[in-house]
C-alpha cells in the first residue's frame, strides 16, 4: 500500500503559510491521506490501483464518510484482548 500525506510540517515562513494552507487546511491540522494505492509488483506484470480520496467507505463505528477520513481516524483498538 502506498498512501500520500497533505501534512503542512514542512511550512515555515509566512509565505509557505500562504501558498500551502487555506482556511480548511492548517499547518496545525491533521495529515490527511491525499493518494491511496495499492501496487502489486510483479516484475513486468506489476501494476497499481489507485483509490480517489473523496470515494465514500463505510467506517466502522462512524458511518458513511470519505476514505481519507477513514484513514485519519485510524484503527481503534477492542478493550477486550
Amino acid at each position: 500500500m502506498i498512501i500520500g500525506s497533505d501534512t503542512r510540517s514542512f511550512v515555515q515562513s509566512e509565505a509557505d503559510k500562504q501558498a500551502f494552507t487555506d482556511q480548511n487546511t492548517t499547518v496545525d491540522g491533521p495529515a490527511r491521506s491525499d493518494t491511496m494505492m495499492v501496487l502489486h509488483a510483479d516484475g513486468k506484470n506489476s501494476y497499481a490501483v489507485s483509490f480517489p480520496r473523496d470515494l465514500y467507505v463505510n467506517i466502522p463505528g462512524h458511518g458513511k464518510g470519505k476514505i481519507n477520513a477513514a484513514f485519519n481516524e485510524g484503527r481503534k483498538r477492542s478493550s477486550t484482548p
